[in-house]
């Protein structure tokens, strides 16, 4: 008996360890979500240290050939998750499929830096511990920065998850995602502010970054607002071809949303010029005060 007893306890999968009921998820699905969240990381751990050839064509402002990269590669891999799903792979087939990009992307990124600057070698070599305090110091910086958008722009889902049926996370994610559309676009405007402040800067021209300042927000606004206009306007119609007739009803969140996203963008060349000028320490203090206040 009491070895029948022992055997009869009901056993804990990792998944329920790792997914609590706190998020609401059922269990016939965290096998899954586990897994996908073990892609996803691969694909995090693969993208972060992979981003240094990347950067350094954005800092020679090698523009052209880092959007015709980009491009390329957002193509063939939709492409690629178009054939994965008609395939039945499901949602782990498309999150291989990322996984894969992310190292294809940086592969990409590497063999056009070894033509355009074949001089610059990713070694050791010349490496020097006095730059150390100085890259840690900036990129800590923009990891608050980075970690603060995201509290103000992607933490609602949780906070739903947390708090609500997890059934209303996907039609916010969707609704969250098409207002995005106009700052992903006004977003490509933005690459070359920092690099370009940072020489503004090193030849003393003052009026010039002002100049910038003043013509990058205009022009920003003036490539955002007719993205958003048009989802305002059509963000129902959108929504029905975009996922189903039954998510139109959730067009009034995308409308609140764009509306917020365009007053974000307004402030975008501002920061990216702070940034530019390594006043990035304060633009940090700046944006985790308000990641506090919008989660209060």
């Amino acid at each position: 008996d009491l070895h029948r007893r022992r055997h009869s306890f009901p056993t804990r999968r990792s998944s329920d360890l790792l997914l609590p009921s706190l998020f609401n998820i059922p269990s016939s699905d965290r096998d899954t979500i586990v897994t996908v969240g073990f892609l996803m990381g691969v694909q995090l751990a693969i993208s972060i240290p992979g981003s240094t050839p990347g950067a350094i064509l954005s800092g020679l402002q090698r523009f052209d050939l880092q959007n015709a990269i980009s491009v390329i590669w957002t193509v063939l891999s939709a492409a690629a998750t178009v054939a994965v799903l008609l395939a039945g792979g499901g949602v782990i087939g498309v999150a291989v499929v990322a996984a894969l990009a992310a190292v294809s992307l940086q592969g990409a990124y590497i063999l056009c830096l070894g033509r355009v600057a074949p001089h610059l070698q990713l070694t050791f070599r010349g490496a020097r511990r006095g730059l150390i305090k100085k890259i840690l110091g900036f990129s800590t910086s923009m990891l608050v920065i980075d970690v603060s958008n995201s509290l103000q722009t992607k933490a609602d889902e949780i906070v739903i998850g947390a708090f609500l049926p997890v059934s209303l996370v996907s039609p916010y994610s969707f609704a969250r995602r098409l207002s995005g559309v106009p700052q992903m676009i006004a977003d490509r405007f933005l690459w070359g502010f920092v690099p370009l402040t940072s020489q503004l800067e090193a030849q003393g021209e003052a009026e010039r970054l002002q100049g910038l300042y003043l013509t990058g927000t205009r022009i920003t606004l003036a490539i955002c607002l007719p993205f958003a206009a048009a989802v305002i306007v059509l963000a129902a119609p959108f929504l029905t071809l975009w996922i189903g007739e039954q998510y139109a009803v959730y067009a009034p969140i995308a409308v609140i949303l764009t509306i917020a996203s365009v007053l974000e963008v307004s402030c975008w060349p501002g920061g990216t010029i702070l940034q530019g000028l390594g006043r990035h320490h304060g633009l940090a203090i700046i944006t985790t005060c308000a990641a506090i206040r919008s989660e209060e």
